[in-house]
Order: structure tokens, then C-alpha cells, then sequence
């Protein structure tokens, strides 16, 4: 499986929590945020990839393998 993104501008946000977060990118971008899902260092890249492509598919996403 291949994931391509297309160029975009990166807009790094200083937070103290990951509501804050949210908040912060709701009121610049203008759009709810519909999912935040955390992925932690320490995971294998199997185990990021697990949690990313279910978060995807919960949002209606197909993945072809």
C-alpha cells in the first residue's frame, strides 16, 4: 500500500493539550475537526498504520491493498 500526498503548506501549532490543539485548527482552518486519533512514538510502523487506516475507514474511507 502507497499513501501519496500532494504539496502542501505544513502549519505547526503550539499547544498545551491536544484540545488546544483542536481548538486552535477549528478557528484557523474554520472546519470541525472530525477525528484526532493520537499515534505515540513508541508503536511499531505496523501498529501506526493499523490505527491510521481504522481511523480512515470509521470515516467512510475504502483502502485497496
Amino acid at each position: 500500500m502507497r499513501l501519496i500526498m500532494s504539496e502542501q503548506n505544513i502549519k505547526i501549532y503550539k499547544v498545551k493539550s491536544k484540545e488546544d490543539y483542536i481548538k486552535q485548527r477549528e478557528k484557523d482552518t474554520g472546519s470541525k475537526n472530525i477525528f484526532l486519533t493520537e499515534i505515540k512514538p513508541e508503536m511499531s510502523r505496523d501498529e501506526r498504520l493499523e490505527i491510521l487506516i481504522k481511523a480512515l475507514q470509521k470515516q467512510g474511507w475504502k483502502i485497496k491493498y
